[in-house]
């Protein structure tokens, strides 16, 4: 492998139990010993800014790339990884073409940001959506195209296209994971068109040699008869030699439901909700990681005192509990991203509060979580009438 280097070089088809205890709604005080990364965007007037919370509670506003012509520049930060002793983030940065908004897929490191490589020399669009260090190499995963994106895998800058199969067109790459010997990547393919009723999705992950980047097998998820769309993102977990993938499933005539689950080694789902589209309870899985004997994952839950609306959640295998919210009378909000250092447990999300001046609007308010306990953090300090923002990724290094 190269030595990783630093160099200049979503619809798409969507825009893209362990317990902790009884917590209240209370923000406890940051820790001393560990630094908590966090990023993702916050608003900032008509704007999605990409931002990072660089061991503080204030955020960072984070470059994005050169725009021009009627349209402000847009952004966000969607995962981000330890590489050496530094942090880097990937996601996606707009540019303005005439007056319509086109996404990059860029990275940050030291406080700059570059776009990464198209393919193609038609490809104009195209988003970073995980990222991965490993031997010395920095590895993203995303796509590119416009109305056909194509998943691609990004080594140093460097893009490889990944395979598709049996006359599937279009697909993106969504997270991806390393062992001693294999890259696993999940993502989904589709071909077809909607309108005519001829679109054919599957979702799964491809197992990649890591001495040879074009050996590969393929292994397509088990969907249950209940549902026939999957949902990105497609989170993945290693347990010894299983390969554990999270994922959310829905309806094309109930498109309001989601149903999270789990599959290990893409086989039968294992359903945090029932997958009774009759039964209202609908959720997302965003993050999973393997702990001790048993799989944690996090995202969203519809909480039935609360209208149906969805509030944070963890999964312990297949047990939820809700993660307390900044204000209980609302108990709302989302998990993105879990991360482990040592025995504790760390999550990136947000929940929301009423505006002080018009209890009709909400205000997302990012935090973490450390081991159930809830620690808030800010919004940037601007102009914006909305302060909100939220928090979709996290590292946490010990000082």
């Amino acid at each position: 492998m190269k030595n990783f280097k630093i160099a200049s070089v979503l619809f798409f088809f969507t825009a893209t139990l362990f317990l902790f205890g009884c917590s209240d709604n209370s923000s406890s005080p940051p820790e001393a010993g560990v630094t908590v990364y966090q990023a993702g965007y916050a608003v900032d007037g008509d704007q999605e800014v990409p931002v990072w919370w660089n061991g503080k509670d204030t955020p960072t506003r984070l470059p994005m790339l050169s725009f021009g012509n009627d349209c402000p520049p847009n952004g966000s930060v969607e995962a981000m990884t330890l590489a050496g002793e530094d942090i880097v983030m990937v996601g996606i940065s707009s540019l303005c073409i005439g007056d319509q908004f086109t996404m990059k897929p860029v990275f940050w490191h030291q406080g700059i940001v570059t776009q990464l490589a198209f393919p193609y020399t038609e490809d104009v669009q195209g988003a970073a959506y995980d990222v991965a260090y490993y031997d010395e190499s920095l590895y993203i995963v995303g796509a590119t195209g416009s109305a056909d994106p194509q998943p691609i895998l990004w080594i140093d800058g460097e893009p490889v296209e990944l395979p598709l199969e049996d006359d599937y067109e279009h697909g993106e790459a969504t997270n991806i994971l390393f062992t001693e010997d294999s890259i696993y990547i999940s993502g989904y393919w589709w071909k077809g068109n909607p309108i005519d009723g001829t679109l054919t999705v599957i979702a799964g992950y491809w197992k990649h040699d890591i001495t040879d980047i074009y050996s590969y097998e393929w292994t397509t998820l088990m969907i249950p008869d209940e549902a026939d769309r999957v949902q990105t993102p497609l989170p993945l977990a290693l347990a010894g030699q299983d390969v554990w993938v999270g994922f959310t499933v829905y309806s094309s005539e109930n498109m309001g439901l989601l149903k999270p689950a789990i599959s290990e080694n893409g086989g039968t789902p294992i359903p945090f909700i029932d997958f009774d589209f009759e039964n209202d309870t609908s959720g997302q899985v965003m993050d999973l990681v393997s702990y001790e004997s048993s799989i944690l994952s996090v995202g969203a839950m519809s909480r039935p005192d609360q209208y149906d609306l969805d509030g944070p959640v963890l999964w312990t295998d297949t047990v939820a509990e809700n993660l307390s919210t900044i204000d209980d009378s609302l108990g709302l909000g989302k998990a993105y991203a879990i991360n482990l250092l040592d025995t504790d447990i760390y999550v990136s999300g947000h929940t929301y509060m009423k505006d002080p001046d018009d209890e009709t609007t909400l205000i997302a308010v990012p935090a973490y979580w450390k081991n159930g306990n809830r620690h808030d953090r800010q919004g940037l300090d601007s102009d914006s009438s909305d302060p909100s923002a939220f928090a979709r990724a996290i590292v946490v290094v010990k000082i």
